[in-house]
């Protein structure tokens, strides 16, 4: 039997794909009732509608109102088209709308509902209200309301263009004068009213005489009227909604107001919205349940809702008045078509599920799909006879490939529905082109490409276009290649070979591995040709400007370095996610870590080394590489196979590509570009499967030689080998076993009792191992005169062959020093380990760097006597016995000398002072004592230099009693210096200081002994004899200047009275007396300035005598002065005026200001405010004296 002769109904026969509202004849609408078929869905939607249509009948409600929602090609304007017809109660080809209902629904009550709603006086208005809109309608506020008006208008006789032609028909019908005006209109314009109606304001003189006519109103006011409504018509949803209200009064009926993509013509204005709440809300309050309307709509209502402009506005009343919610889904598509196109003949029933028992397992084999989601073959013989020649998996699978087509920027596919729309004629044309062949046939998924070609863009047509003309392909190819297409975007469906294979079955004898063979041929032809690419597993198709922009990628050099930091992060940060090893859950061990040449990090010789190997190495040989772990000493992992390189050096390109051309990108480029950043993260995340499987039975070299480690996680794999390599290499590692894993545990060592090192007790530690390891190296690095602090002896144990944890060498170190087997110093000063600062600092790892740490050895008692007898003996000192205590009094004994004598040097830094000379030496020897803390060095220093100590404690004992505090030796010598120092000052102004020369020499001999001390007495008679000598050469100094000084006063008033006893004025008298009483006060002055001790005095002298010189000339020059007549005198002889003086300081003439000069220019500023005070101190005073 051929495919054709299977079906119920023709297959070839035309059926209405779209459907559309308008203008529909009675065969339209007989196909349309008769193929509508009532599925689970649409049945359930028709209860809710007509249940509460039927309740609106009984009870009169606001609520009169419903929202269907649907995807494009859903049905929605099929469902709603039936409705209109079933509440029209129309009668088609001979039966009532309703009855085409009674074998499609099985629910009695529903279609109890049904018949009870249609027999109802119903009037439906049903229009698209797209194309009852005007070309400027959604610019107005009240579009709806217009739209619905005239629509209402049409429906019930009246003219549906103009609504106040509709008006004035209205009011025509509600006298009775309708017939008369439209006949008298014809009279007069000679033409049909109906017909020419829409044209009402060309025909405006004979509407005016047609009223005027039957009316019998006046020309003016009809005049008047017909102009008022043309110019200035307006209506308002409260008095359309009185207009409907009134009509269903009048008439004694409903009117259902059914509009079509609704939702698409408001979309998000606002004041459409806005407009649609506000025209239900008023058909409600008037109409009380008389009026409804029914629309639909691609979003439901609260979507629409939060989409609009102004989320301001309050939508609840219409959320409110849309209680009834329709949604349609179309998701039983597939059970739609089945009963239009693919309803089977009685007759084929049978021999189909007949064929399908035959055939079962290799059915089962052929439609089979690997991983997830998985997609549906046949349940069984039933459902193969329903689906024949098709397969279950199709229906759905192709809504998703519609989809995908209009969501994926294809302008042309924005008109492609996804529901029975689309998916009708798509399986219809299939059919069709195999109605012919015999069965055995089964669908390929690519034969549906033709109806999808008509929606595709003109640039992915191209691609077919171009690929057809290829000689290198064949038809094959280019089926492959429109599957590949329509699956693109089909996210469920991965292009895998196996899957290609199970689309492209098109019989149940199909060879699968054959065809897989040949779909796997036609990938190769197709991807060479750049049509398609491969994608890990999968392959994807490429569009003209993919396959330009693939081939400027692959034209990409890649960068070798960047492609092995990618697969660096891969394989240490997402495979084995180790940056630190962690042995026995209490080790860490640092890595060194590198793929090739590749790392990361700062490399230590310390730290265990892992080297991934990859093809880029060159490497390809176990001896290679087994040769490469020996001489790196490292962990050589083999990651030369898998195909994760290929993966990533594509993904490297296409980063390359996207760094290079980020600049501004058209819309088609800025898509093809998310794609490849897609396949960029999809080719890495691949790269990573690859590697992580590669790494569960990757070889892995060590030491020469490669490990037996099982398979398994990648991970535990290496964690595995670098125990090994721990095992190997810290083979001390178990000579600890107690642990210390708190700081309080080491604080606990010095806070508890310890036992010696060398006695019963710590032998028995279970660490006594270790310790001796600790020990050693102390030990062997003191013997070397090296310096050991904490923090190298942690360092030290840190690594190979120990690998000690830092607590535990800080446990065990604290206990050495609790047994007195080391010491530790810092600053040179040695530590008391009872101190609470240097137990908190080591616990806590605080300046290590500065613990010098020492082993300390047993002193023998010889050493300990001699030592304590030479202490004795040089010093008085008397030192206990005890090594440690002797040590402590003897470092603290020298301390406080060297810093007596460090003091000394401080205090007279670059002076020569008392027993300098004899201070180096001494301090020699004492720096050399306490330059150390360790005991033995101590005590053998002090035996060493006994001598020197012997010869030079009588001195430091001197230095000490010279310089201590009150000293009257110190004072000796320091008045003696104080002399000599006198005498070197005069020696040149006193000619007389014979008589202390020999007293003076006889000083400074002893002042220069290098150890003074002994000569402290002489030197005192010494000093005292100069002090003698001394007062007296400065008392017979002063006696001889009193004397001279007097001598010239006398001589100053000898000449003071011979002048006051000559014959000249009063006048001149008193200028004499006033010049004598200023010389007086200036004698008077030097009496209280002049002493013996006046070092000066022949400065007094002289200037005595020169004012004697001086007040001789004066009083010359008065006395030489011509004396005024009184008998006959010139003119009046005033008495003489005292002088005015003041004393200017020039500083203080200049402002603050300008008071620093930085230009010549700025001097002569300055000059004149000197100028300018020293006149102005002139004004008022007779003399200045400068300062």
């Amino acid at each position: 039997m051929i495919i054709k002769d299977l079906f119920k109904k023709p297959i070839d026969r035309s059926i209405q794909g779209v459907v559309t509202i308008g203008n529909e004849n009675e065969e339209q609408k007989w196909m349309e009732l008769e193929e509508y078929v009532c599925t689970d869905e649409i049945t359930k939607q028709f209860r809710i509608i007509f249940r509460k249509y039927r309740e609106s009948l009984q009870t009169p409600t606001e609520k009169m109102t419903a929202w269907i929602t649907g995807f494009f090609g859903s049905g929605k304007s099929h469902f709603l088209k039936i409705l209109g017809y079933i509440l029209e109660n129309e009668t088609v080809a001979g039966m009532k709308a309703v009855d085409y209902f009674q074998d499609k629904i099985h629910d009695q009550m529903l279609l109890a509902d049904m018949k009870k709603c249609a027999e109802a006086n119903n009037k439906v208005v049903l229009f698209n209200i797209d194309s009852k809109a005007k070309s400027d309608s959604k610019n107005k506020s009240q579009a709806i309301m217009d739209i619905m008006l005239r629509a209402f208008n049409e429906a019930v006789g009246y003219c549906g263009t103009s609504p106040w032609v509709a008006d004035l028909e209205r009011m025509l019908d509600d006298e009775g004068l309708l017939e008369a005006f439209s006949a008298k209109f014809e009279e007069l314009s000679h033409r049909e009213w109906k017909a020419n109606r829409s044209k009402a304001a060309l025909n405006r003189r004979s509407i005016v005489d047609a009223l005027v006519a039957v009316r019998g109103v006046p020309r003016e006011d009809a005049d008047a009227y017909v102009a008022e409504q043309i110019n200035n018509y307006t209506n308002s949803t409260e008095e359309f909604a009185k207009i409907v209200n009134a009509y269903c009064k009048k008439n004694k009926t409903r009117i259902i107001f059914l509009m079509d993509e609704v939702g698409q013509f408001i979309g998000d204005n606002t004041q459409l919205m806005l407009n649609l709440q506000t025209c239900v809300e008023d058909l409600g309050k008037f109409c009380r349940g008389q009026a409804w309307v029914v629309v639909t709509s691609q979003q439901e209502l609260k979507a629409m809702i939060d989409s609009t402009k102004d989320k301001q506005q309050d939508f609840s009343k219409i959320q409110a008045r849309f209680d009834t919610r329709i949604l349609l889904s179309g998701a039983e598509a597939g059970e739609v078509i089945k009963k239009r196109i693919l309803e089977k003949k009685d007759a084929a029933a049978n021999p189909l599920m007949s064929l399908y028992d035959g055939n079962a397992n290799k059915i089962s084999n052929l439609i089979m799909f690997e991983g997830t989601p998985s997609w549906s073959g046949y349940k069984g013989s039933e459902e193969f006879k329903d689906v024949y020649p098709f397969v279950p998996y199709q229906f759905e699978l192709l809504q998703k490939v519609f989809t995908a087509i209009r969501e994926h920027g294809m302008s042309e596919g924005k008109h492609l529905a996804h529901s029975e729309r689309s998916l009708l004629s798509a399986f219809q044309d299939s059919a069709k082109k195999y109605a012919d062949d015999n069965e055995g046939l089964l669908v390929p998924f690519d034969s549906f490409y033709l109806t999808i070609e008509q929606f595709i863009d003109w640039d992915i047509k191209t691609v077919f276009t171009s690929a057809e003309k290829k000689a290198t392909l064949n038809e094959f190819d280019i089926r492959v290649l429109r599957v590949l297409f329509m699956i693109l975007h089909v996210k469920e469906m991965p292009a895998t070979l196996n899957r290609l294979a199970t689309l492209m079955v098109e019989s149940l004898d199909e060879d699968k591995m054959v065809l897989k063979n040949k779909i796997a041929e036609s990938l190769n032809r197709l991807e060479k040709e750049t049509l398609i690419q491969k994608n890990g597993e999968t392959y994807d198709f490429l569009t003209n400007a993919e396959q330009d922009v693939n081939k400027q990628i692959n034209q990409v050099d890649y960068n070798e370095g960047e492609v092995k930091r990618t697969i660096f992060e891969i394989v240490y940060d997402k495979v084995f996610e180790l940056t630190k090893l962690r042995y026995k859950g209490r080790y860490d061990f640092s890595l060194n870590r590198s793929v090739d040449d590749e790392a990361k990090g700062m490399y230590s010789s310390d730290n265990i080394t892992i080297k991934v190997l990859t093809q880029f190495s060159g490497i390809d040989s176990d001896t290679a590489f087994a040769a490469e772990s020996a001489r790196d000493n490292a962990l050589i992992i083999d990651l030369t196979q898998g195909e994760f390189i290929s993966e990533l050096i594509r993904a490297n390109r296409i980063g390359i590509f996207r760094r290079n051309n980020s600049a501004s990108m058209s819309v088609a480029m800025t898509e093809i570009m998310a794609k490849k950043s897609a396949e960029y993260s999809e080719r890495l995340k691949r790269a990573e499967e690859i590697i992580r499987e590669s790494m569960r039975t990757a070889t892995i070299y060590w030491n020469g030689t490669s490990l037996n480690i099982k398979e398994k996680d990648g991970k535990d794999r290496l964690t595995d080998a670098l125990n090994k390599v721990v095992e190997q290499d810290y083979y001390q590692l178990g000579l600890v076993t107690y642990f210390y894993n708190e700081q309080k545990d080491v604080m606990n060592v010095f806070n508890d009792a310890q036992g010696s090192l060398f006695g019963s007790d710590i032998t028995k530690d279970s660490n006594y191992p270790a310790y001796v390891e600790i020990f050693n190296k102390i030990k062997n690095d003191k013997s070397l005169m090296k310096r050991t602090t904490v923090k190298q002896l942690l360092e030290h144990f840190n690594k190979k062959p120990y690998g000690w944890r830092d607590l535990d060498v800080l446990g065990m170190v604290a206990a050495l020093l609790k047994a007195e087997a080391v010491q530790i110093s810092r600053h040179e000063v040695p530590v008391d380990i009872k101190d609470y600062s240097f137990k908190n600092d080591f616990v806590k790892k605080n300046g290590l760097d500065v613990m010098v740490i020492r082993t300390q050895e047993k002193i023998s008692d010889e050493i300990l006597y001699k030592v304590k007898k030479i202490m004795n003996d040089v010093y008085s000192l008397s030192v206990p016995m005890k090594e440690v205590d002797m040590k402590n009094d003897v470092l603290a004994f020298f301390n406080k000398k060297k810093e007596f004598l460090s003091n000394l040097k401080i205090k007279y830094s670059g002076k020569s002072f008392a027993g300098s000379g004899s201070i180096p030496a001494i301090y020699t020897d004492i720096d050399a004592i306490t330059r150390t803390s360790d005991t033995a060095t101590i005590f053998n220093e002090i035996i060493t230099r006994k001598d020197n100590l012997e010869d030079n404690a009588d001195i430091l004992e001197q230095l000490e009693s010279f310089y201590k505090e009150g000293s009257s030796q110190k004072k000796v010598f320091e008045e003696a210096a104080e002399i000599c120092r006198w005498y070197d000052d005069n020696n040149s102004i006193f000619a007389d200081l014979g008589a202390i020369a020999d007293t003076i020499a006889a000083m400074r001999v002893i002042l220069q002994m290098p150890v003074p001390f002994g000569k402290m007495t002489e030197l005192g008679n010494l000093v005292f004899q100069a002090n003698g000598i001394k007062d007296q050469i400065l008392q017979e100094k002063y006696d001889n200047a009193i004397r001279s000084i007097n001598g010239d006063k006398a001589e100053i008033k000898k000449e003071l009275d011979a002048a006051l006893t000559a014959d000249i004025s009063d006048a001149q008298k008193a200028k004499i007396q006033d010049k004598y009483d200023e010389i007086e006060r200036t004698y008077n002055s030097w009496n209280n300035t002049i002493s013996k001790k006046t070092t000066n005095l022949d400065s007094y002298v002289l200037s005595s005598q020169n004012t004697v010189k001086s007040f001789k000339k004066f009083v010359a020059g008065v006395l030489a002065e011509k004396p005024v007549d009184p008998v006959n005198p010139v003119g009046p002889v005033d008495p003489p005026k005292p002088v005015r003086r003041k004393t200017v300081r020039v500083i203080d003439c200049v402002p603050v200001a300008k008071k620093k000069i930085k230009s010549k220019d700025e001097i002569p500023v300055v000059l004149e405010y000197i100028k300018a005070e020293l006149e102005k101190a002139l004004n008022s005073n007779d003399e200045i004296d400068l300062d």
